[in-house]
């Protein structure tokens, strides 16, 4: 997981050899299949499953041989917490915590994260359409509404051998999605649109932008759209590592 942005706007993405063995085994499975990547497979008892191989990395799951009862063996903390109650000469509610006032029930922990305050840690990861709205106290059934609006889906290529340098994938990986994300919500701010997800699954590199979200609406927002893409593309072209992009654009409602 990395996280990326500015102080202004934030994101977190996720990417890695786990999201690419996800991205890959989809391409084994039909609807209902369960496939399991050789990483994942590792940590399970293959003599409980029925199952046969696929492309050498996935495991395609049949049926169940042995189902394990966790129910009837209960976890580990039950059993210790029921054994001890039977030792002789101690009463149960002896061993129960006493508690005087309704504060004493609540983890310390949950205290500890309320004082730090974690709703000004989320802010700068909320677009400002709908951080403006909360701050304006809207009710929350009326942050939703139907619209037309003006959608870039703007999918970058990098560089193959940024994937096969495992050593440096990591950081040569986060730096290209930063500079990307930067660029990307220059280009987007002076256009009155918002930069909505970044995305890296099956699809690669991904980043969708939205024109024409409330307080946003312009009569010219498809305009906008694509004065933003041709601009973005030659910008993102520009960035080491990145050796292509491609900006698609529809309206949406």
């Amino acid at each position: 997981m990395c996280g990326i942005g500015t102080e202004a706007y934030q994101h977190w993405v996720v990417f890695g050899p786990g999201v690419a063995a996800a991205s890959e085994g989809e391409k084994h499975c039909n609807s209902g299949d369960v496939v399991v990547h050789a990483a994942a497979w590792a940590h399970c008892s293959s003599s409980n499953y029925k199952y046969s191989m696929r492309d050498g990395n996935f495991y395609l799951m049949h049926d169940i041989v042995n189902f394990i009862n966790y129910e009837k063996r209960g976890r580990p903390a039950q059993l210790l917490k029921t054994a001890f109650l039977k030792v002789p000469n101690i009463k149960k509610e002896s061993m129960m915590p006493v508690f005087t006032t309704d504060m004493e029930k609540i983890r310390p922990h949950v205290t500890i994260a309320v004082d730090r305050k974690p709703e000004n840690l989320m802010r700068p990861f909320v677009i400002p359409p709908v951080l403006r709205k909360l701050d304006d106290d809207i009710p929350l059934e009326y942050l939703n509404e139907s619209r037309v609006v003006c959608i870039c889906f703007i999918h970058v290529k990098t560089d193959e051998k940024i994937d096969t340098d495992e050593k440096n994938f990591r950081e040569n990986m986060a730096t290209i999605v930063q500079r990307a994300f930067v660029k990307i919500y220059q280009n987007v701010t002076k256009l009155q649109g918002a930069l909505s997800k970044v995305i890296m699954f099956d699809k690669g590199l991904t980043y969708l932008v939205v024109f024409g979200l409330p307080g946003y609406i312009n009569e010219n927002q498809s305009a906008h759209a694509l004065k933003f893409a041709y601009r973005t593309r030659l910008a993102l072209k520009s960035i080491r590592g990145v050796t292509d992009c491609s900006i698609g654009k529809l309206r949406h409602l």
